[in-house]
């Protein structure tokens, strides 16, 4: 045994696990990828059909919903709840991705169980279009215990120059179209894990399953809906709903001098969200600052397009629905 196996990093697994993704990261490859795999960086050509294309990058992870699904045993979900957390947030300005990279932080590597992880990342990237440029696998003995692992990743995307959906073009009668998300996806799950869970266990049955699995559903991944939406124009603003809720997303995009009235009753809530807000006694305000409540992503646009949220959205699965309206104001977001 080498020393540094005695320390707790086993580089032999490392190897396997390279070895063993290698098909699935390679699967979402397009030609403009250079370079080869195992690589120490990768590259992609710039998309055709830009005049002066910029480069924008957002990194995000999955958050302690990764300890959720260690303590549930639930781990296929996480790969798509990572690529949309990432490329949402490129969406939410307007830029188009196409690539992204992982970084996968465990106590101590399991070859079968990481490559499950990395895998299901890249069968979300594959879906979504965007190349799995490459990653990083570190073990961390000593700091996070065996099972423990962190996710993140950071997605590269491209957009016209001058092009930024930042919603400075949102004016007062504009509408706020709520697109629905049927779980908690991958933010709030601090508050569950210290109210929810000790309460009742991760394997409780609640409606849909074990409360593990609902929780795990994977995101919804908005992107194609939002580019969708940008192509038919009359987009003013887009907002992916993360942590913050409704409130503290939808206000990032307001200028000081419009407000945003949010009807909280014009959709319907899934069911876990009441869940939660009982069994961990968690406020209505607290509850709205901290999860989705059943609206993912957000688009602030003229009302006579309306109709194209609608089809769009449901083209793809979604419900897109008018959830509130854009008023004079001092940059506030108001749910009612």
């Amino acid at each position: 045994m080498t020393a540094y196996r005695e320390a707790g990093v086993d580089i032999e697994a490392g190897e396997a696990l390279v070895d063993r993704i290698k098909s699935a990261v390679k699967s979402t490859w397009s030609s403009g990828v250079q370079g080869d795999f195992g690589g120490f960086a990768g590259g992609i050509s710039l998309p055709d059909g830009f005049d002066d294309p910029v480069v924008v990058m957002s990194t995000d992870g999955c958050g302690t919903k990764a300890d959720v699904a260690r303590q549930a045993g639930i781990f296929s979900g996480l790969g798509q709840d990572l690529v949309a957390s990432c490329i949402d947030d490129l969406a939410a300005i307007g830029a188009r991705p196409i690539a992204l990279t992982d970084y996968l932080t465990v106590g101590r590597l399991d070859v079968e169980w990481a490559s499950g992880i990395i895998s299901s990342i890249a069968d979300a990237c594959r879906a979504s279009g965007v190349a799995l440029l490459g990653g990083e696998t570190a073990e961390h003995p000593g700091v996070m215990k065996p099972g423990e692992f962190d996710l993140a990743g950071t997605a590269i995307g491209v957009m016209e120059r001058g092009s930024a959906v930042d919603g400075s073009a949102i004016k007062v009668g504009d509408i706020v179209v709520g697109l629905s998300s049927p779980n908690v996806r991958a933010n709030g799950f601090s508050l569950i894990r210290s109210s929810v869970i000790p309460k009742i266990g991760i394997h409780t049955v609640i409606e849909g399953g074990s409360l593990g699995e609902v929780l795990l559903e994977p995101s919804v991944i908005y992107t194609p809906i939002a580019l969708g939406l940008l192509a038919r124009g009359g987009v003013h603003g887009l907002a992916h709903i993360t942590g913050g809720g409704l409130p503290g997303n939808v206000k990032r995009i307001l200028r000081s001098d419009i407000d945003a009235h949010i009807d909280a009753g014009s959709w319907i809530r899934p069911p876990i969200f009441s869940f939660i807000e009982s069994v961990g006694d968690v406020s209505v305000v607290d509850m709205f600052a901290t999860f989705n409540m059943g609206i993912g992503f957000v688009a602030v646009m003229d009302p006579a397009m309306a109709g194209d949220a609608v089809s769009v959205a449901s083209d793809l699965g979604v419900t897109a629905q008018e959830i509130g309206v854009i008023a004079q104001g001092t940059g506030a977001v108001s749910i009612r």
